[in-house]
């Protein structure tokens, strides 16, 4: 009950985009705030929508700053579950977020 409880803790999280913040600078021109705006929403969908083991792994050890012993303890899986997870979690990440190359000439 307790695992459950902490992911479903996660989840709010995640989807207001509190750990994404800096991604925006009050520094920069409208044009560029947009983009890092469409930037960070784009980031907090993919995470979203990956596998709720694969999220709850990459929250606890990206955003929460745990280290793998602790996000293993928390999710009661084994280390290397939990970093094949984690490997999982960001090669889809990096599938979902590539950017179509632009077009030459």
């Amino acid at each position: 009950m307790r695992r459950r409880a902490y992911l479903h803790e996660l989840s709010p999280i995640s989807c207001t985009g509190e750990p994404l913040e800096t991604v925006v600078s009050a520094e920069r021109d409208p044009e560029q705030q947009l983009r890092d705006k469409e930037t960070r929403e784009g980031l907090e969908a993919a995470v979203r929508a990956l596998p709720e083991s694969y999220r709850a792994v990459l929250l606890l050890r990206r955003f929460e700053e745990l280290s793998t012993t602790e996000a293993a303890a928390l999710l009661e899986i084994s280390e290397g579950c939990a970093k094949t997870r984690l490997r999982r979690a960001q090669a889809l990440l990096r599938s979902r977020l590539q950017v179509a190359p632009a077009p030459s000439g």
